[in-house]
């Protein structure tokens, strides 16, 4: 990266973290009906037990149920009828995308991509705010405007080069600076259906097949690992900047990031960490 991009993206982030976060405010509670998902792999036990129920606290819209996604883990599903949430067993819906030799094979990452882009199927409503297990709204946070549009959230410029794998998948698309990785969004399946059907007639395939096809010859080519090729969030995010522009708005997303002591722990959280919208405690692996 040049030193001109460098020094871009740290103004931007100086901007972002210490000017924009100090304008941020509640939101109004909202009838809007919403559903919430929370993909939760085993590692995550410990971090959806605190982040799930201020989930549904923070949600400004009005749930009409709330879901843990995740492997057939029975530590998971003691955690969700401890704090009263579905759980829903990931590989029903994984087999049913991508076939069962394939999800044997899936990395968690992976798995959890497909998941959040099939949302409003599995939780069977059309709008489907997903959070990471990892993330936390810290105040009443809204995914709709008033008036039904979605709210997109901003994150900071990423240093990976998601967008141009989001090119591979949707064709060009405006806004390449724009990131949308915010670990959170609202999935509406009128938009996931013109997605689905912008990338089956570019590829002429199905859109798993393409997903799964184009991930593969990222990898293969060794420009970067998997982690570092795609995001569902991007995908979605750019193909409404483009094809849907009357139909959002967008707000930074104003995350802080803690340690795990501090996420794990309670909202005893100094004032310079309280003003923002969002924090989380992010880790790889499955």
């Amino acid at each position: 990266m040049s030193i001109l991009k460098q020094t871009r993206q740290r103004l931007e982030l100086h901007w972002g973290k210490q000017v924009l976060s100090r304008f941020v405010r509640d939101d109004e509670p909202d009838d809007q009906p919403v559903a919430l998902m929370i993909p939760v792999a085993p590692k995550d036990l410990d971090r959806a037990r605190q982040s799930v129920p201020r989930m549904q606290a923070m949600v400004a819209h009005r749930l009409v149920r709330t879901a843990v996604i995740a492997p057939a883990n029975q530590a998971i599903k003691a955690l969700c009828e401890e704090i009263g949430v579905d759980f829903i067993d990931e590989n029903d819906h994984l087999t049913a995308l991508a076939g069962a030799e394939r999800t044997s094979r899936m990395r968690g990452w992976l798995k959890q991509q497909l998941l959040k882009l099939s949302a409003p199927e599995i939780m069977e409503h059309p709008d489907v705010v997903v959070i990471d297990s990892d993330t936390y709204p810290l105040r009443p946070t809204a995914f709709l405007t008033p008036d039904g549009r979605q709210i997109l959230y901003r994150g900071d410029r990423n240093l990976i080069n998601f967008h141009m794998f989001t090119e591979r998948v949707i064709g060009p698309a405006p806004g390449r600076a724009t990131s949308f990785i915010a670990h959170c969004m609202l999935f509406r399946d009128r938009h996931l259906d013109a997605l689905r059907s912008v990338i089956e007639a570019r590829h002429n395939e199905g859109w798993v097949e393409a997903f799964l096809r184009l991930i593969d010859e990222s990898m293969k080519s060794g420009a970067a690992d998997e982690y570092d090729i795609y995001s569902e969030y991007d995908i979605y995010g750019h193909f409404i900047l483009r094809d849907a522009p009357d139909q959002f708005v967008t707000r930074y997303y104003a995350n802080a990031k803690l340690q795990s002591d501090d996420f794990l722990g309670t909202l005893n959280l100094p004032q310079k960490v309280r003003r923002f919208r969002f924090v989380s405690n992010h880790e790889r692996g499955d």
